[in-house]
């Protein structure tokens, strides 16, 4: 079900790049909303990605990835990404229109 999907990025501390994709994933998300984290090292279900991060996921309402998208990613990668799952902010066409 689409209502209970969200968007996570899989994290680590002390990682600059994490930091970098967070700055370019808050502003393709809806007003309000939230991008939830989840460290690679305290969830042993994540380890796959220990070597990947930041990713950019999208978890379903019982936490399972339904797509992932590992870094580097783009700006418009990552609103294609969540735009798929009905998780990001409505654009113009004009401004879409920018995103590579």
């Amino acid at each position: 079900m689409i209502g209970t999907r969200r968007a996570v990025l899989y994290t680590a501390p002390r990682c600059h790049l994490c930091e970098q994709a967070k700055a370019l994933v808050y502003p393709l998300l809806p007003a309000g909303s939230r991008l939830a984290e989840r460290r690679v090292d305290a969830d042993q279900a994540l380890a796959p990605w220990r070597e990947r991060i930041p990713v950019l996921a999208v978890e379903d309402g019982e936490g399972r990835p339904r797509e992932v998208l590992p870094w580097p990613f783009t700006r418009g990668q990552a609103r294609r990404l969540l735009a798929r799952h009905g998780l990001a902010a409505a654009l113009s066409p004009r401004r879409a229109a920018l995103l590579p």
